[in-house]
């Protein structure tokens, strides 16, 4: 009888294993974007984002995020926009801190998608500063 449970714990194990479908690690970054886009009106969305260290999913609430709140028409409500704008915005100063070559192409690829012009291209500029003020300790320190 023991026997009989062992092998058919066993056939069980194995048939999850062959069921369960491979995800590269793209798709993975996608899924967790989505989960954090799902619920943008959760109070810790922001935190999550702040604390992700994965840049393809930084990149993909980033784009999808900014596209999303423009052209910043959600009509006489424009929470939504502004909420958008906002995800989008911690995601790129995310990517700014992390500060990897992966991350700096995905924050140049932004560049080239949506040209920071206005508020925007003050926020990057203030970001790089940061991210020089930071090297240049890490430099001090070592």
């Amino acid at each position: 009888m023991r026997i009989i449970h062992i092998i058919i714990f066993i056939a069980a194990v194995c048939s999850m294993g062959c069921a369960t479908r491979y995800k590269c690690q793209k798709e993975r970054s996608y899924m967790t974007a989505m989960q954090i886009l799902r619920h943008i009106d959760t109070p810790d969305i922001f935190e999550k984002i702040e604390s992700c260290e994965d840049v393809d999913t930084l990149r993909i609430i980033a784009f999808a995020a900014s596209i999303s709140a423009w052209p910043m028409e959600a009509g006489p409500n424009i929470d939504i926009d502004n909420r958008l704008d906002d995800i989008s915005q911690v995601a790129m100063h995310r990517l700014f801190t992390i500060n990897t070559d992966e991350a700096n192409e995905a924050i140049e690829c932004y560049k080239r998608a949506f040209p920071p012009d206005g508020a925007y291209s003050l926020l990057f500029k203030e970001w790089e500063e940061e991210r020089k003020s930071v090297n240049a300790q890490s430099v001090k320190c070592n």
